[in-house]
């Protein structure tokens, strides 16, 4: 038993590293080719989104897999596939913050108005407290993150749960006599 934790922790680490910045790369494309805050686009990039995700946790589960002499049991898919979600959501809040707090704060109020013309608020560019204005980026930033940690984390669980039902191999129990 003792035998299968480096590899595990070693191919969630690699793999959930691998993810987050696949997902920071896919971030920066979308930025740069005016994705971040389009409303109208985002359902063309749910594909894309979800292709990323489907296929780096099914492919560091055929990892674990083929490192475990081609065995696997579900709730090692479970484990390895959920923990690879939750480090890449990790790696991708971090960039959001670091994204919207330091490289592009105009994208932070974008979303706010989004959000405002949503909701029926007047938008930031009326004179508003600093105050005010510093409460709706940190609810922001709030609010992305949880549905960053929460979306990635049920994913990362289902798709788990998919692709470890089809690569399930248990080991054969011996008989001796």
């Amino acid at each position: 038993m003792e035998n299968n934790k480096a590899p595990t922790k070693k191919i969630i680490i690699k793999y959930g590293v691998l993810f987050g910045i696949i997902q920071v790369t896919y971030s920066i494309i979308r930025y740069l080719t005016g994705y971040t805050v389009s409303v109208s686009g985002n359902l063309f990039l749910i594909p894309i989104e979800l292709s990323i995700h489907i296929g780096m946790v099914s492919y560091g589960i055929h990892s674990f897999k083929l490192s475990n002499n081609h065995f696997l049991k579900l709730g090692q898919a479970l484990k390895v596939g959920f923990s690879i979600a939750l480090i890449g959501a990790g790696i991708q809040i971090l960039w959001d913050i670091f994204f919207l707090k330091v490289m592009s704060p105009e994208t932070m109020y974008q979303l706010i108005n989004l959000n405002d013309q949503f909701n029926d608020r007047t938008a930031i560019s009326e004179p508003i407290e600093r105050d005010s204005i510093m409460s709706r980026e940190n609810n922001l930033l709030l609010l992305r993150t949880l549905i960053t940690l929460v979306g990635n984390s049920t994913l990362g669980f289902l798709i788990s749960l998919i692709a470890g039902s089809i690569m399930m191999k248990k080991k054969r129990a011996t008989n001796h006599k």
